[in-house]
């Protein structure tokens, strides 16, 4: 169940720390101190290899494994001093006549053995080819002894010269990638037609439509959905997820008032949810420690929350019909982990973070725009039961369990470097009509089209389609450009 022991390697693992468990009783006393280094030389001595997905035609093999197997082309890599043959090495406390007398084998004998194998693999029966690098992790390195002195004999006996030969290879691999005369792959500009341009996204769409409107080219009107991978540990999504649920949960059955012990409702409602998941071990060892921790935190903070608070609404979905030039409507969607209706009429905007929330310049200059949009939806009156206000607060609760367990971000403009001017519901109109120019250019102008990656500096490294707009062929050439408008 847990991603450490899943897989070839995780079960060679596995089965490394059972033999030394099963050794344990007979091995000398190490001191805590030399364990760690023990350990990682023990574990620098066995390979592991994949026993699925090989290449049908081509092996790549170990010393051992070659002498038993019989193949039409041979390559015979690393063939460089140090390397094959490895270098001998005197043993400070045990010299030749000691290792002798205790019937230990000479430091030669690995030698002789590489020797051995190097003759059994020259001799096979079809073409063999000798290489090896003229650096070895970054510092000069010659050929192995015995290529030298194949050579020297080919000399002597005036044979072919077979490095002329590997320089002709050589120079015929390196020419692959050099064609002449061309072009490099341009970025996509998909510009489908008008009826085919979705009418409708959610907030959280809306981020990926301002940075990367390829991504939306391909959701909305390709209907490709990326698969999710088989067997894939729980991580960050399913954290979030089991969070947000033991939030929302407490805040409905305590909409009106609080309990009195609030971290041990917490831990209550916690202990409901973390039972959907004990097929999966790592949750209960690694996310509910951290979850009790949040509890303790998120205890005081709700107190001071409720202070000020006239009415609660959680995970409260809405709808926003936004009128298009002629006949359109465009709707925009989206569900609030948490509206306050404060005393004075206002709003406060809370959503609930697992991870990294943005930042207050990432999120007031419209990068980030979902607690904006969401702002602008109330004051509206566009989600299920909240009235028409306007924002005072708006607001990441980030849910780590760390140190601290809990952070709360304000999204303010006075608080930024340098200050913003504009007042917050100023900032929230605005936003609001930029989206509008924003969905006018996509849904009324046939020819604007759905660039990938339009604002490169405000994405991730990888994103779900970058494989299908071929971002690594055109990104190199282009750089990143952000969109002007």
């Amino acid at each position: 169940a847990s991603a450490l022991w899943s897989g070839e390697a995780g079960e060679h693992l596995s089965q490394f720390f059972s033999n030394l468990l099963e050794a344990g009783d007979d091995g000398p006393l190490i001191a805590p101190a030399d364990l760690s280094r023990v350990i990682m030389a023990l574990m620098a001595q066995p390979v592991v290899r994949p026993r699925y997905g090989t290449h049908p035609r081509l092996q790549i093999l170990g010393l051992l494994e070659a002498r038993m197997t019989d193949h039409d082309v041979v390559i015979l890599g690393g063939l460089n001093e140090k390397i094959w043959p490895a270098q001998t090495q005197s043993d400070a406390w045990l010299n030749r006549p000691m290792r002798a007398a205790l019937g230990l084998a000479s430091p030669e004998r690995r030698m002789g053995l590489s020797a051995h194998d190097f003759v059994q693999a020259a001799c096979a029966a079809g073409p063999v080819y000798f290489t090896y690098s003229d650096k070895h992790e970054g510092a000069p390195s010659v050929p192995s002894r015995w290529v030298l002195r194949l050579g020297a004999i080919l000399d002597a006996l005036k044979g072919p010269d077979l490095e002329e030969r590997g320089q002709k290879l050589l120079a015929a691999a390196l020419g692959l990638d050099q064609a002449a005369g061309s072009k490099p792959i341009e970025r996509p500009a998909p510009a489908p037609a008008l009826d085919l341009r979705p009418k409708g996204l959610s907030i959280t769409e809306i981020e990926t439509w301002l940075r990367d409107p390829y991504a939306i080219y391909a959701r909305h009107i390709l209907k490709l959905v990326p698969l999710e991978e088989l067997g894939l540990a729980p991580g960050p999504r399913e954290r979030g997820m089991l969070f947000h649920e033991i939030f929302e949960r407490f805040s409905k059955q305590h909409n009106a008032a609080l309990p009195e012990d609030i971290a041990g409702e917490l831990e209550r409602i916690g202990k409901v949810c973390f039972a959907e998941w004990e097929s999966h071990p790592d949750v209960a060892a690694f996310w509910w420690p951290r979850f009790l921790r949040v509890a303790d935190a998120a205890a005081e903070l709700e107190r001071e929350l409720r202070k000020n608070a006239s009415a609660v609404h959680v995970e409260t979905s809405g709808k926003l019909t936004i009128p298009v030039a002629g006949d359109g409507i465009f709707t925009l969607s989206g569900r609030a982990d948490r509206i306050d209706i404060l005393d004075d009429g206002s709003a406060r905007i809370i959503d609930y973070k697992t991870g990294s929330p943005p930042g207050a310049k990432e999120a007031l200059s419209g990068y980030a725009p979902q607690l904006l949009l969401e702002a602008g939806m109330i004051a509206q009156c566009a989600f299920d039961g909240v009235p028409a206000a306007a924002a005072s607060e708006l607001m990441y609760i980030q849910l780590t369990g760390g140190e601290p367990p809990l952070t709360l971000k304000k999204i303010d403009p006075s608080a930024t470097r340098p200050p913003i001017k504009q007042e917050l519901e100023e900032i929230c109109r605005s936003t609001m009509e930029s989206l509008k120019r924003h969905i006018a250019r996509y849904c009324l102008d046939p020819q604007h089209p759905y660039r990938p990656r339009v604002l490169s500096k405000y994405t991730s490294a990888t994103l779900p389609y970058d494989h299908l707009s071929r971002h690594r062929e055109w990104s190199v050439l282009a750089g990143d450009e952000e969109d002007a408008q």
